[in-house]
């Protein structure tokens, strides 16, 4: 509906345009469309909301923080994501978790060699960030030996959220999804090599 009224309702009413009773028309099935559009707003502001609250934020601070950030990419200083293709091998030297709260699980992410920041998809990595958003605490992994690797981003065999990346000297990176977790969101760790038994 949003598509056909962006770029097609208007060129495909041009003769309906031009009498006052196909204005009339047009007017009520605008009309329809905004009450479809709304309600649709509010019900995605009430998921919104459930959201917010169930991952302990309070929805005054997410507001400000989406105010925050829309300022930004309107004033030029934030640059807004452009989601990028992962070339097949690239080379990674670090790992890192982002933590808004030390008390609270972090997301892993790898570092490239070029610096730039890889997060776990649903079928492998993908480009991140450019840069760590304030207030976010970096904690960097000790894994000796599993860094750099050069790594194709995207698992040759996986299912959906549950894949694993080879690393350098046996480490694997592993995704996983689990039983409660919500939609879409999924177990991201370094499983160590195996020792021999």
């Amino acid at each position: 509906m949003r598509n056909d009224l962006a770029h097609q309702y208007f060129w495909d009413r041009a003769v309906q345009f031009t009498s006052a009773d196909g204005q009339v028309e047009m007017i009520s099935e605008l009309r329809q469309m905004q009450r479809e559009f709304e309600s649709l707003d509010d019900d995605l502001e009430v998921l919104l909301h459930t959201v917010v609250r169930n991952r302990g934020q309070d929805l005054e601070s997410f507001w400000a923080n989406v105010e925050r950030r829309f300022q930004g990419l309107i004033s030029g200083v934030d640059v807004p994501h452009s989601p990028e293709r992962v070339p097949k091998q690239i080379e990674v030297v670090s790992a890192e978790e982002w933590r808004s709260d030390l008390n609270k699980p972090g997301t892993l992410v790898l570092v490239s060699r070029e610096g730039r920041y890889l997060v776990t998809g649903e079928r492998g990595l993908c480009y991140g960030p450019r840069v760590i958003p304030p207030g976010k605490i970096v904690m960097a992994f000790s894994l000796e030996g599993a860094f750099p690797a050069v790594i194709n981003p995207r698992p040759k065999v996986s299912a959906v959220s549950n894949y694993g990346i080879p690393l350098a000297g046996g480490f694997v990176l592993r995704v996983a999804t689990r039983p409660g977790l919500p939609p879409g969101q999924f177990l991201t760790w370094i499983q160590r090599p195996r020792t021999p038994s």
